[in-house]
C-alpha cells in the first residue's frame, strides 16, 4: 500500500504541531504540483505511517483559561480558619500581589503549604491560615469543566464600600483593581473572562436607601471598564451574615439585584453560620462557594425581559375623580422602566388611558361620573416589553359629604343630638359611653342624679384642652365635664354653681376660681373651656357670656389625674351636684391652647352649632 503524505502551509504548524487541517492536502502522489499559492509560501510535508488510511487529525487545541475577578470586602477574602479539607484543584492559578509576584500568574495553592494549612488568595489583607469561598467554587467549577484552567484575580479588601469612597466607579480601589484585571487580560488575550464574584455590604449598612443604586452603578461600571467584560458578563452576588437588622436590609437589596440587572444571580446566606459577628465559618464558606458556582447558570439565564407586576395598587375615590397609587415591580426585567400603562373599566371592558409616558407611580383620573364604579389595573413597561397587569382595584366617585367637619388637630370632637344616637365623635368614631341621654335635635340631656355623665375613654394628660357647649337643665349644681372627684385626689373640671357662675377647679393646682358670673348658662347654651400645661404651669380658663366671653389666665403648679375625661358629671359623687345638664358639643385637644386660639375655636363652635339650629351666646 503506498505511503500517505500530508502537505500544509508552514503557518499552520506551531511548535512542531498542526494547529488546523483546513488548508491541508492529503496525497499518495510523489510528483504532486500544488498550485494557487501566494509567493513566499512555505510548505511542510509530513510522511504518514505506511498504509495509514483515513483523515489525519489536527493537534489537540490548547486548554482554555477561564478567569474570574473576586471583589468586595473581608467575606470575599475569607476570615475562617482553614478546615483541613480539600484545597484548590491542581493547576488552579491566581494573579499575585506585591513583590516579585505582583501581577504574575502563580498557583492558587502555595507550594509551601502543608496538607493541613492554607494561604488565601492574594487579596489585600489576606491572613495566613484562613480560607474563603474560592476553594469550593474552584472545586465545583472544575468538576463541571475539567478541561479548562481556572485563574482567579483577587481584588477584595476589608472594610471597603460605597459609603467610604472605595467601590464607586472612579474611586481609588475600583480604579486599582480594574487596572489589575485589565493588565492580566491584556497580557493574555487568549484567556476568557468569565465573570465577577462579588461579596460586599457590611460597610454600607448605614445607606440602605441608596445602596441598590450604587450597586447597580458598580455592575454597569465594571462591565464597561474591564476591557474583557461585556454587558452579558455574569455577576454573582452573595448575601451578608444574617441576624443583624442593618445587614439584613442590605441583603434584601442585594437579593433583588437579579430583578433589576440582567445576567446577575444571588447566592443566599440566611442559613449559614458564623465564626464571629460578621464573617462566615469554614463550613459556610464551603456552602457559599458551591452556591456561587451554581449561580453562574442562573446569571446566564437571567436575560432582559418584560418587567414584573407593579405592587400595592390602590384606588381612592373623590368627587368625580379616582386617585391611583402603586409601587414599582420588584423585577424590572433587567432594564430601566420607561412607562406605566393604566387601564380602566367602567363596565364595558378594560382600555388604556391616555395618561402620557412616564414612570411616576400615581395618577388622578378626573372628569368621572359620581356613582359609577371604575376598575383599574396597571402594567409596567421597559425597553423589552410590557409586563402583566396588576389585580384590578375599584372605586366609586361620590360628592363630598356635607355634614360637620371636626376641628383641625382635635383629639376627639362630639356633636350630640338626635342625628348621633351612638354618641360617636367626628375624628375617629370614638363612642362616649354611659347612661342613655335624652336626644334633642342638636343636643343631649343627662338623666338626673350624680355621676350620670358619659365617658370619653381619653385619659387626662399633662398638656390638654377641654371644650364644652352646655346649658344647665335643672336647678342644682352640675359638673360640665373633666376628671374631678369628691376626694382630695388630683383632677380638673369646669362646673356650675346654680346661683353664682362657672368655675374651674384643679386640685393640687390653681385652686377653684370663678371664670364667669355673667354667663347665662341657666337659660342659654354657652361655651366653656379649660387649657392646662403641667410643664409650663400656664393655664387658660374660658367661658362665653352674653357680651362675648370671660377669661382667666395665669401660671400655677398643676397636676394630672389618672382618670378619663367625662362629658357631664362622670366622677363627682357629691349629692348637691346632681343637676341635669344639656351638652351640644365636646372637643378635646392633646395640647394646650392660648386665649387667642380658644377664641377662634369658640367662634367656629358658634357658627357650627348655628348651622344645626342652636344659638350659642
Amino acid at each position: 500500500m503506498p505511503d500517505n503524505f500530508l502537505i500544509v502551509p508552514s503557518a499552520d504548524v506551531q511548535g512542531g504541531r498542526l494547529t488546523t487541517l483546513s488548508n491541508a492536502i492529503s496525497t499518495t502522489d510523489l510528483n504532486l504540483t500544488v498550485t494557487g499559492l501566494s509567493n513566499d509560501t512555505e510548505l511542510v510535508v509530513y510522511q504518514l505511517s505506511t498504509g495509514v488510511i483515513g483523515t489525519p487529525q489536527a493537534a489537540a487545541q490548547p486548554r482554555e483559561t477561564h478567569v474570574f475577578a473576586l471583589m468586595g470586602q473581608s467575606n470575599m477574602i475569607g476570615r475562617a480558619a482553614f478546615d483541613g479539607g480539600a484545597k484548590w484543584p491542581d493547576g488552579t492559578l491566581q494573579i499575585g500581589r506585591g513583590g516579585d509576584e505582583d501581577g504574575a500568574i502563580i498557583p492558587a495553592r502555595n507550594p509551601a503549604d502543608g496538607p493541613a494549612t492554607s494561604r488565601p488568595l492574594a487579596h489585600t489583607g489576606a491572613r495566613l491560615g484562613n480560607m474563603g469561598l474560592d476553594i469550593q467554587f474552584a472545586i465545583d467549577y472544575l468538576s463541571d469543566k475539567p478541561d479548562v484552567t481556572l485563574l482567579f484575580i483577587p481584588c477584595a479588601q476589608g472594610a471597603t464600600g460605597f459609603s467610604n469612597g472605595a467601590w464607586n466607579p472612579g474611586d481609588w480601589l475600583y480604579n486599582r483593581e480594574t487596572a489589575r484585571i485589565n493588565a492580566a487580560m491584556n497580557a493574555n488575550p487568549e484567556f476568557l473572562f468569565q465573570g465577577f464574584l462579588w461579596h460586599q455590604g457590611e460597610t454600607d449598612t448605614g445607606i440602605p436607601g441608596t445602596y441598590g443604586g450604587l450597586l447597580d452603578n458598580l455592575i454597569a461600571g465594571l462591565r464597561r471598564d474591564v476591557t474583557a467584560a461585556t454587558p452579558t458578563t455574569p455577576f454573582i452576588l452573595g448575601g451578608l451574615a444574617a441576624g443583624n437588622a442593618g445587614r439584613d436590609a442590605i441583603t434584601g437589596i442585594i437579593a433583588a439585584t437579579p430583578g433589576r440587572v440582567p445576567y446577575t444571580a444571588f447566592a443566599p446566606t440566611a442559613d449559614l453560620s458564623l465564626t464571629d459577628a460578621n464573617h462566615f465559618d469554614a463550613a459556610s464558606f464551603r456552602t457559599l462557594g458551591a452556591r456561587y458556582a451554581a449561580a453562574l447558570a442562573s446569571a446566564a439565564a437571567n436575560q432582559p425581559g418584560a418587567p414584573g407586576i407593579p405592587t400595592g395598587l390602590s384606588a381612592v375615590a373623590g368627587d368625580t375623580e379616582v386617585t391611583l397609587s402603586w409601587s414599582a415591580p420588584a423585577n424590572t426585567g433587567g432594564t430601566a422602566l420607561s412607562d406605566y400603562i393604566i387601564e380602566r373599566d367602567s363596565g364595558s371592558g378594560f382600555a388604556a388611558l391616555a395618561d402620557g409616558t412616564g414612570t411616576t407611580t400615581g395618577y388622578t383620573d378626573s372628569g368621572l361620573s359620581n356613582g359609577t364604579t371604575y376598575a383599574y389595573r396597571v402594567r409596567a413597561v421597559n425597553g423589552t416589553g410590557t409586563g402583566a397587569a396588576t389585580p384590578p382595584q375599584s372605586a366609586t366617585p361620590a360628592a363630598p359629604a356635607t355634614g360637620p367637619v371636626a376641628e383641625a388637630g382635635a383629639q376627639a370632637h362630639w356633636l350630640f343630638g338626635a342625628d348621633n344616637p351612638t354618641y360617636a365623635d367626628l375624628v375617629s368614631g370614638r363612642i362616649a359611653t354611659g347612661p342613655a341621654h335624652a336626644l334633642e335635635a342638636a343636643y343631649m340631656t343627662s338623666p338626673a342624679g350624680i355621676r350620670q355623665g358619659r365617658d370619653t375613654g381619653i385619659a387626662e394628660a399633662d398638656a390638654q384642652t377641654m371644650c364644652f357647649v352646655f346649658q344647665l337643665a335643672g336647678s342644682a349644681n352640675s359638673m360640665i365635664g373633666g376628671t374631678l372627684t369628691t376626694s382630695g385626689s388630683n383632677g380638673v373640671s369646669p362646673y356650675t354653681s346654680a346661683t353664682t357662675g362657672i368655675y374651674a377647679n384643679m386640685r393640687g393646682g390653681w385652686g377653684n376660681p370663678a371664670i364667669s358670673s355673667a354667663s347665662p348658662y341657666r337659660t342659654q347654651f354657652v361655651f366653656a373651656a379649660v387649657s392646662k400645661n403641667v410643664a409650663t404651669g400656664n393655664y387658660v380658663l374660658f367661658a362665653g357670656n352674653g357680651a362675648g366671653h370671660d377669661v382667666l389666665t395665669g401660671t400655677s403648679a398643676q397636676t394630672t389625674s389618672p382618670r378619663t375625661i367625662g362629658i357631664g358629671n362622670l366622677h363627682f359623687d357629691r349629692a348637691n351636684f346632681s343637676g341635669q345638664i344639656s351638652i351640644a358639643e365636646a372637643i378635646l385637644f392633646d395640647s394646650a391652647k392660648t386665649e387667642i386660639e380658644l377664641t377662634e375655636i369658640y367662634d367656629r363652635s358658634r357658627t357650627r352649632l348655628a348651622a344645626r339650629g342652636l344659638t350659642v351666646v
